[in-house]
């Protein structure tokens, strides 16, 4: 994908043709548009060879063909794609995943989702079939992958395989790019350099024979831009910050239709903003192998080790650290030699180790609780396809070390073609969760505190589990231009997990020999809502607008009354547009072979998050010294000092949220250059991030925290050579 192929014959990899195949030439077309090719790419001349077309479908991947699922989104050649909208200097793929419909995120400052409803914890993140946990830098302000190591992104809202699980919402599946060109050996041919305003990457690339690498990596320099303004007046701030990327793949061809590979991505942030200090980093190596059988077999088998590790606190008072370490192996099996019939089936073993640890330096107390556990799941899954139905039913059995007895998922898929390119959809499935977030106060984390589903002495963690109902109409090629999707879905969860010490009798709280688990309590809840979208995918002209409506609500414990989570949304408009003034499907031909000069825009409206509004005040002194208030209470040493009370939880919401973002020049020439110009928040809208209140002031002030001001100094260039 993304190659400026003028004839199957430019792939000269692929060394056979199966004959006598009948191709449906408007499914070939279709299948060139979700690549990403026009006609300036060359799509006629493939329709001169029809013949060849499976083998464009091995070497392009399956997952791309037919029109993928409901509630999938495909992005072949994803470093491009993403690359195009206008973004924090730096191409991200989860902030590309957040322009999406159905998907929330809590603020400008984080790169986490909330995907329909469900909980941040609850998208299961692979990195050539690895799970990464907790993929962001600064704080969540950009993610961690590297785009110019990237081939291409799905990601599943629902009814995603039965293949994936351990998770609730959704996956997002990140396949790294094969390096080097297909035609000829070369060492670093392809190579990059950028610099950004905030990092700099850099990343090689190669093909000797049957082995094909990349590697890439990235560093900041925010403490240096930081310094540099600080010198000259213009902040008052020491920050003491970096972060750095390591990512890369090397495969190696063991024939025509066999191929292993090795990938890694290393990846640590440390901030020190004395007192406060924090830590935290990924390890993931994957190790992949594939073989495609002439009979119709794919078989797969992928060994992986991830680890995040994170370390939080205030120097000589208080530490938290979490760990949690995963060993994977994971096969599967594909036949479609069978008419009508596409199975899979397979199995999955993990090992994990979670441990979190809360040392109290000044009361020299130390909790630790450590989980070792396994993990097992076998699956199996049908894509039959009788006329114009195509029904998938799926079953996932589970056995996790640390509870009695196993557990299934069944799932069911069933799509229906109406005439026009007109789709119908449904899916119905149950889902559970075996390694879940803690929630430990009302604010966002910077990361999640995994913690295990166990029997621990008090009671048993039970993993969260969800019932999945979805609904969709698609029709494609509007006018021969447009695609619409119409989407619904309802989405019920039970057994979250909710830290609730106050709600523990001391026997319990008290209990050194009590584990974690038992000091929480568990919430339940829904979410429902439907998603429409219509996109021009491809032109002089092209992009997409969406609108999403969706309620989510929890129940638990502490709170009697159900109330909305921080993530709860229940409007929200994206709109995006790209428009090539110049070049490959631009308005005018570029004079120098492969140049370009393009503009992109976003915008997104969406309704205010929740929050907890304050009802009233009262001077410290006069409250009770035992009323459980937390930081913020009272305190009769300084009777100036107001305490505010909490109105209901999360019963007010922050006005609604605009930003509308401009990359008005994005210029270059492919394979050789590109400088691009980033300008955020165009209007200066002021978008609320949280509230607090300064409580010398009597009455109390309201402090209002914005979100990204109007940021005019994105810069980017990258060369390649």
């Amino acid at each position: 994908p993304g190659t400026p192929i003028k004839a199957v014959d430019a792939l000269p990899q692929i060394t056979y043709v199966r004959p006598r195949v009948v191709v449906d030439a408007k499914k070939l077309a279709a299948y060139s548009r979700v690549c990403g090719f026009s006609k300036a790419h060359g799509v006629p001349m493939l329709f001169a060879h029809m013949e060849a077309f499976p083998l464009a479908m091995m070497y392009f991947g399956s997952k791309a063909f037919p029109w993928p699922a409901m509630g999938t989104v495909h992005l072949a050649n994803s470093a491009k794609l993403i690359k195009r909208m206008p973004g924090l200097a730096e191409a991200d793929v989860i902030r590309s995943i957040q322009g999406l419909p159905g998907v929330v995120s809590s603020s400008d400052f984080s790169t986490k989702i909330y995907v329909r409803g469900g909980g941040s914890d609850q998208n299961l993140i692979l990195f050539d079939n690895a799970p990464v946990y907790s993929p962001v830098h600064f704080f969540g302000l950009f993610s961690t992958f590297l785009v110019n190591g990237i081939q291409d992104v799905t990601f599943y809202k629902s009814g995603f395989p039965a293949e994936y699980g351990n998770r609730l919402s959704s996956v997002l599946d990140v396949r790294s790019r094969r390096g080097g060109r297909d035609s000829s050996n070369s060492l670093f041919k392809g190579s990059s350099v950028q610099i950004s305003t905030v990092a700099t990457s850099a990343h090689t690339e190669g093909h000797q024979g049957p082995v094909r690498w990349l590697w890439a990596g990235r560093t900041t320099y925010i403490k240096q831009v930081v310094d540099f303004l600080r010198e000259r007046g213009a902040i008052d701030l020491v920050l003491d910050y970096y972060f750095y990327d390591l990512q890369g793949n090397m495969a190696y061809a063991l024939g025509p239709d066999a191929e292993a590979s090795f990938s890694v991505y290393q990846g640590r942030d440390r901030l020190n903003f004395d007192p406060f200090l924090v830590e935290w980093g990924n390890t993931v190596i994957p190790i992949n192998f594939k073989w495609k059988h002439s009979d119709g077999w794919t078989y797969r088998t992928t060994l992986a080790y991830s680890l995040m590790s994170q370390t939080f606190g205030l120097t000589s008072i208080f530490e938290f650290y979490n760990r949690i370490a995963t060993w994977q192996a994971k096969q599967s099996a594909e036949y479609s030699g069978l008419e009508g019939h596409r199975l899979t089936f397979g199995e999955e073993a993990s090992g994990m180790q979670t441990i979190f640890r809360n040392s109290q330096y000044v009361a020299r107390l130390t909790f630790r609780d450590q989980t070792d556990f396994l993990l097992v799941s076998l699956f199996m899954q049908d894509k039959w396809s009788p006329g114009k139905w195509e029904i998938t039913p799926g079953l996932r059995l589970n056995y996790a070390s640390t509870l009695e007895a196993p557990q299934a998922e069944p799932r069911l898929s069933v799509k229906y073609s109406l005439p026009a390119k007109q789709t119908l959809d449904f899916h119905a499935g149950y889902y559970l969760q075996y390694i879940n977030s803690i929630l430990f106060g009302d604010q966002e984390s910077i990361n999640e505190f995994y913690y295990p589903a166990k029997k621990v002495k008090y009671r048993t963690v039970e993993p969260t589990a969800s019932v999945l109902l979805a609904a969709g109409y698609s029709k494609e090629q509007i006018f021969n231009q447009f695609d619409f999707s119409l989407e619904g879905y309802y989405k019920s969860l039970y057994h979250l997990l909710i830290f609730a010490p106050n709600e523990k009798p001391d026997s319990i709280l008290f209990d050194t020999q009590r584990d974690l688990g038992d000091l929480f309590d568990e919430a339940e809840g829904y979410s429902l809502g439907y998603e429409a979208s219509l996109r021009r995918p491809v032109g002089t002209l092209f992009g997409g607008l969406s609108y999403s409506h969706g309620y989510s609500v929890i129940r638990e414990n502490v709170f009697r009354e159900p109330y909305y989570p921080k993530w709860h949304q229940p409007h929200s408009f994206k709109a995006d547009l790209a428009v090539n003034w110049k070049g490959a499907d631009g308005i005018w031909a570029s004079k120098k072979k492969g140049g370009y000069f393009r503009s992109s825009t976003q915008v997104k409206y969406a309704t205010g998050l929740p929050y907890t509004e304050y009802s009233g005040y009262a001077p410290s002194h006069l409250i009770d010294q035992n009323d459980g208030r937390m930081a913020g209470g009272p305190n009769p040493e300084f009777e100036g000092n107001l305490n505010v009370m909490r109105a209901g939880y999360n019963e007010a919401v922050v006005p609604p949220y605009f930003r509308w973002d401009v990359k008005p020049v994005d210029w270059g020439r492919e394979g050789k250059w590109n400088f691009s110009f980033t300008i955020l928040n165009v209007t200066n809208h002021k978008n609320v991030f949280f509230y607090t209140y300064d409580r010398q002031q009597n009455p109390p002030e309201r402090i209002t925290i914005t979100q990204f001001p109007f940021f005019p100094f994105l810069l980017s260039y990258e060369y390649t050579f």
